[in-house]
């Protein structure tokens, strides 16, 4: 924990949390109702804010920006052989109903599918999903208000993945203990690792050390708030109007450039609704005063679409009751 509080993102995050609560709290006052953003993205379980469903959220987005994905249901549905020839080696595999990379795993083998089985919680529903090798992580938050030609890219970051640098001498397991990260779990790495973590880099050889794009798994996240124009935003209206009612998101998804994306070449590995976070605010060189403004107007964004929305359709908003149930039913599934 000591190890954790040092890092600037554990703050931000701190930062994030709080300052967000404070607007919620008012514009909770403000539309007496605890769970008005639901408006925002009608046809997902409160908006995307709680335990909406990756699966239900991927129905609502065009197949051809998806990587394929199987819903696993029980122990039976996790069969080596079936998903190995239906995605390949490796695969991603995640809970249905899950935040910030939690129990997320790249399936390199066999093996390490029968090896993660023991751990899986088989009362909720898992996905297997085609791992996308390009060779780039973006994140980009959109919003668009109703009847409007144009919506706002308001984030645009990249994601840079945990990597050890070799200087012909020190092995990987060495270059693994030393790496400084208060986040990534330098046990799972011995074990995913443990086939050559006697092995020697070259002089300047990087190895990254896994593809899970979450700060909480030790990746960065760098601000591309400069390179946010008119060709990426016309992207993002393009990919908008193949959806279903969603209208408040962030997308992370993979790409092998910033023109690739611009261009529609990339796929989307997550879909995230009211939940979202303007991820540019855990760059390493943003300032407190600047997150408190990103974040202030963040939640201003909401605020002005929710108050479109509610002029434009007749929406009703789930009670209380169901945020509090969706909210335990949260906390039970993500410690």
């Amino acid at each position: 924990m000591l190890s954790k509080i040092t890092d600037k993102g554990y703050w931000v995050s701190k930062h994030y949390y709080w300052q967000s609560m404070m607007h919620y709290l008012w514009q909770s006052l403000k539309y007496r109702s605890f769970s008005y953003f639901s408006i925002c993205n009608p046809l997902i379980h409160f908006g995307g804010m709680l335990d909406d469903e990756k699966t239900q959220v991927y129905q609502l987005i065009d197949q051809r920006y998806l990587p394929v994905t199987i819903p696993i249901n029980g122990i039976e549905d996790i069969d080596a052989t079936q998903l190995g020839s239906s995605l390949g080696f490796p695969f991603i595999l995640k809970p249905d109903i899950g935040f910030k990379g939690y129990q997320v795993h790249l399936i390199r083998d066999q093996d390490m599918l029968a090896q993660i089985k023991e751990t899986l919680d088989y009362t909720q529903t898992w996905i297997a999903q085609e791992f996308i090798d390009y060779s780039r992580e973006f994140s980009i938050l959109y919003h668009r208000s109703p009847h409007t030609d144009r919506g706002v890219v308001s984030s645009f970051i990249e994601k840079k993945y945990p990597f050890v640098t070799g200087d012909g001498v020190t092995d990987l397991k060495q270059l693994i203990t030393k790496y400084k990260s208060p986040f990534i779990n330098k046990n799972q790495l011995f074990s995913d690792y443990a086939f050559r973590l006697d092995s020697i880099l070259k002089e300047g050889e990087q190895l990254i050390l896994h593809r899970i794009g979450n700060y909480s798994r030790g990746s960065k996240f760098y601000s591309l708030q400069h390179e946010i124009d008119t060709q990426l935003s016309s992207e993002m209206d393009r990919f908008h109007n193949t959806t279903k009612e969603i209208d408040f998101f962030r997308i992370d998804c993979k790409a092998d450039s910033i023109d690739a994306l611009r261009q529609g070449e990339y796929k989307i590995i997550e879909l995230n609704g009211m939940k979202a976070e303007p991820l540019h605010i855990y760059d390493p060189e943003m300032s407190f005063r600047r997150n408190t403004i990103s974040i202030y107007k963040h939640w201003q964004y909401i605020d002005d679409l929710v108050a479109a929305k509610r002029k434009s359709m007749d929406f009703k908003l789930p009670s209380t009751y169901e945020g509090w149930q969706a909210l335990q039913h949260t906390r039970r599934l993500v410690p």
